[in-house]
């Protein structure tokens, strides 16, 4: 809600809402993986990679770029801590 609100204030009201909307979703994700075992979470992502191919193609490449961006920033501040 606070980082809806900030997104809100710089860029207005119809981007609060995205964001605003993005963290409810996130946070019913975010539930329902802790409602689920584990053979249920490989279930339903078979299923969906089956049915959205496209989709966890494009979500995985995202995931690996932001991984990829997290791990050099990390190698970044490390570098900047020898010096």
């Amino acid at each position: 809600e606070n980082a809806a609100q900030m997104v809100e204030d710089k860029v207005g009201p119809t981007y609060g809402n995205y964001a605003r909307k993005a963290a409810t979703g996130v946070s019913s994700f975010a539930e329902s993986l802790q409602n689920k075992d584990i053979d249920e979470l490989i279930d339903d992502t078979r299923n969906f990679v089956r049915k959205q191919p496209m989709i966890a193609v494009g979500a995985a490449l995202a995931i690996g770029f932001a991984l990829t961006r997290l791990i050099k920033l990390g190698v970044d501040n490390d570098n900047q801590r020898d010096i």
